[in-house]
């Protein structure tokens, strides 16, 4: 688990996060926010296998503002795989 606090981002800033997904992962968030209770964004990639035994990964979007989750956005991806960077 890696946390960075007090970054300070502005408009046109980026951030570029870069990792490797071990063979057992399932997922894993990067979140941005004010505090564990106020996430502007939620980013959870959730690797999964599908019924036909095919593996994609189901990327998982939302905020989180006073505690309450916001609708979550999800789609379908093919830009995550275990043992990968």
């Amino acid at each position: 688990e890696l946390k960075l606090k007090n970054v300070h981002l502005q408009v046109g800033d980026q951030l570029r996060v870069k990792g490797f997904l071990p063979n057992g992962a399932n997922r894993f968030s990067v979140n941005l926010g004010a505090g564990e209770q106020d996430l502007a964004l939620h980013f959870n990639p959730r690797l999964q296998t599908g019924s036909a035994g095919g593996r994609y990964t189901l990327v998982v979007c939302n905020s989180l503002a006073g505690g309450c989750w916001a609708e979550e956005q999800r789609q379908n991806s093919q830009g995550f795989w275990r043992g990968q960077h």
